[in-house]
């Protein structure tokens, strides 16, 4: 696989508006998937104050994290690079949480931002906390793309749409902010009207029109190139992709972006197990359903942003979601049957626990 046009590494973010989605699970298996392809791979760890990605990959305490990165004079990125088990990857941990980061300042974004452009890489991902904090949406908006993570769940998908919103307006803020008037008609279509309809993108786009048309266009143009991509961690059936269409419109209505579908990754009792040993699932079951989902999709996102900022070429959206689509229904199957076979194992171990006690307990 090849990425690279220039020394620059291509920069992708992990985020999603609500925890406890898998977001670490998925972010840090994708980086194994990246780095058996013979791609150079850097993960960091951004949720800041709740940073536990190094114990995915068996380190129970990191001996330094972005914490003194911070709070260290003249401090570069680059020395704070740990080595993981996986050739080609390597993580810079978020430990040393340090109260001050919670708000931290625009120009530490930059500083962090521009030197992880430096760093000996191909590729880094950046692992972000849950929800939509300042920090959260501005480094999900730095990257070349960004990754969604969530489940297929009513309150997962507003989340969602509401983290992307936070996102699109934060970029927007940011483009119009010597512009007074341009920014209130922005923020103005921010907040949901008296009768609590929101303003589609078009009705706030034909505004700024009749104000200034260049920045009318500049707009549309900085929304066509926004590069998300969807991942519906921990779903239970196919109909769950049906939930991609739904969002779509959705975000499509009212931000004016078409989202990117990467696809579903069923829930499987084999992931809460190699938490437990500490391991990627890539690594602790490499032959595993969950591990050919991530695989697929760790590829297709990959190949997906390289086709766009190299070739010009966006699959149409429809496409993607017919791709997810086949990919659930082929996959459906095959972990079916991996939870039926985990819970025979499990009857059968406890089983054997119970007739052990039973030779324990004396009878009377």
């Amino acid at each position: 696989m090849d990425i690279q046009q220039d020394k620059t590494p291509l920069m992708l973010s992990i985020g999603g508006g609500k925890g406890g989605v898998g977001k670490s699970m998925v972010s840090s298996n994708i980086a194994v998937q990246y780095a058996k392809e013979g791609l150079k791979v850097v993960l960091i760890d951004l949720d800041i104050g709740a940073a536990n990605l190094h114990t995915i990959f068996g380190i129970r305490q990191p001996p330094k994290g972005l914490g003194e990165y911070f709070t260290t004079a003249k401090s570069q990125l680059e020395d704070y690079l740990l080595d993981t088990s996986v050739e080609n990857l390597q993580l810079i941990p978020g430990s040393g949480f340090v109260p001050e980061l919670a708000n931290m300042r625009h120009f530490q974004k930059v500083k962090i931002i521009n030197q992880m452009k430096t760093i000996d890489a191909d590729l880094i991902l950046l692992d972000l906390g849950a929800g939509s904090s300042m920090n959260i949406v501005d480094f999900f908006s730095m990257t070349n793309a960004g990754v969604i993570v969530t489940t297929p769940e009513p309150t997962a998908i507003i989340n969602s749409y509401e983290f992307l919103k936070n996102v699109t307006f934060r970029i927007l803020f940011r483009i119009l902010k010597n512009e007074p008037k341009l920014l209130r008609i922005v923020k103005e279509s921010a907040v949901p009207r008296k009768d609590k309809s929101a303003p589609t993108i078009e009705e706030t786009l034909a505004c700024l029109e009749k104000e200034n048309s260049f920045f009318s266009e500049n707009i549309r143009d900085v929304l066509n190139d926004l590069d998300f991509y969807m991942i519906f961690n921990q779903a239970r059936k196919p109909s769950d992709a049906e939930l991609f269409k739904k969002l779509n419109e959705i975000c499509k209505r009212y931000l004016g972006l078409d989202l990117n579908v990467s696809g579903l990754i069923y829930y499987n009792d084999e992931v809460p197990s190699s938490v437990l040993k500490m391991t990627p699932i890539s690594l602790s079951s490499p032959d595993s359903i969950t591990t050919k989902m991530l695989r697929n999709h760790a590829l297709t996102i990959m190949n997906s942003v390289a086709d766009k900022y190299h070739k010009g070429i966006v699959v149409p959206f429809e496409q993607q979601y017919e791709r997810a689509l086949s990919w659930a229904h082929n996959d459906f199957v095959d972990n079916l049957l991996t939870q039926k076979r985990i819970s025979k194992e499990v009857e059968k171990s406890n089983k054997a626990y119970t007739s052990k006690y039973n030779e324990r307990v004396p009878s009377f």
